[in-house]
């Protein structure tokens, strides 16, 4: 994979912009794989200290960051892919995007199903609790249940979820004219 590969320690809009000074190609498709989350409502509650406080305070998927991507997905008619295990993170990236220029495809295989507690899958105390305060779920034909890359493609992450039976929300986007 040499010169195929490369990991970058830098926000997504220094990536962004490092790849506009340098690769001259169409961007295809562009992945915002399981990010780490923000704190949820702003708060660690408890939890990781080192998250970033919101969606737009240090998250790898800010709004600028989507805002950015916009004109190279636009000129390449190329996707974004967003795949989170974090149900309220995923549904704050889709919405970020969305606010970008970009519009959800749709599956015909989607997750009609609201995942309501462990017995349903194995939900973390942050979903039990975005689900309980009526949070917007990721569910419906802009979601899909099922991977939308070959297994050989799967992060080490995806293959923990599914392993261990934890949702992993997925959609699909493209920059809408």
């Amino acid at each position: 994979i040499q010169g195929r590969l490369q990991f970058v320690c830098a926000s997504g809009n220094d990536v962004l912009d490092e790849i506009k000074s340098r690769y001259q190609g169409e961007i295809v498709v562009a992945l915002v794989q399981f990010p780490s989350p923000f704190k949820y409502n702003g708060k660690a509650a408890g939890g990781n200290s080192q998250l970033p406080v919101g969606l737009e305070d240090g998250f790898l998927a800010s709004s600028s960051f989507f805002h950015g991507l916009t004109p190279s997905l636009r000129s390449s008619g190329g996707a974004l892919l967003l795949q989170s295990n974090v149900e309220d993170v995923a549904v704050a990236m889709q919405d970020a995007a969305i606010k970008s220029g970009f519009e959800s495809s749709s599956f015909t295989q989607h997750r009609s199903k609201t995942l309501l507690s462990k017995s349903d899958a194995r939900l973390s105390q942050r979903t039990e609790h975005w689900i309980r305060s009526g949070g917007e779920r990721a569910i419906g034909k802009t979601w899909s249940p099922v991977p939308l890359l070959p297994s050989r493609a799967a992060t080490e992450t995806e293959v923990s979820c599914d392993f261990l039976g934890t949702p992993v929300h997925r959609c699909l986007l493209r920059v809408y004219d």
